[in-house]
């Protein structure tokens, strides 16, 4: 069921099942325990569109039951990265790259940096779900794919040795 506007009574009232929401959303949805609460029958929460604050997951958590899944991607690149309905939830992470979706993580001098958790580097994807292009704009499309077809996110990110991804903000030339 759509809610419209989302908004927490909207959520409430709808007696939904599963819930998608931008983390906007969640925080007003905690805001408001009683709303927050009638979203304890439903089967899943979902976040995505942007990094979902540690504080809002666990609120989420406490007053619902469950543990939100939480996804990454953007225009370009559709979802590439999520918690798994059955896998483990950790806040502040968004997951693992989906099925044909390949990562890495730059550094200085384009190094790939360490999966060790705690190395921050350039997000970069490659796989069928990127996009061919800005329309009309090729200059900016080169600016965003280097010569092996590998797209450059504008996020940085850390990655774990079990490829938890967790987003920590914007690169600096972005």
């Amino acid at each position: 069921m759509h809610t419209g506007k989302p908004t927490p009574a909207a959520y409430a009232e709808a007696r939904g099942s599963l819930y998608f929401g931008v983390p906007t959303v969640w925080s007003r949805v905690v805001g408001e325990g009683d709303a927050a609460r009638e979203l304890s029958s439903a089967r899943l929460l979902v976040s995505g569109s942007a990094p979902l604050p540690v504080p809002v997951f666990d609120e989420l958590v406490r007053l619902t039951g469950h543990a939100p899944v939480e996804r990454y991607g953007s225009t370009e690149s559709l979802i590439t990265l999520s918690t798994l309905a059955e896998g483990e939830r950790r806040p502040g992470w968004v997951g693992l790259p989906l099925a044909g979706v390949s990562t890495r993580l730059l550094g200085e001098g384009d190094a790939e940096v360490p999966s060790d958790g705690e190395a921050i580097g350039r997000l970069e994807v490659k796989g069928p779900m990127l996009f061919d292009g800005y329309l009309n704009r090729p200059e900016a499309t080169a600016g965003v794919f280097d010569d092996d077809g590998w797209y450059r996110t504008g996020d940085v990110a850390v990655l774990d040795a079990a490829g938890m991804h967790r987003i920590v903000g914007r690169s600096p030339s972005t």
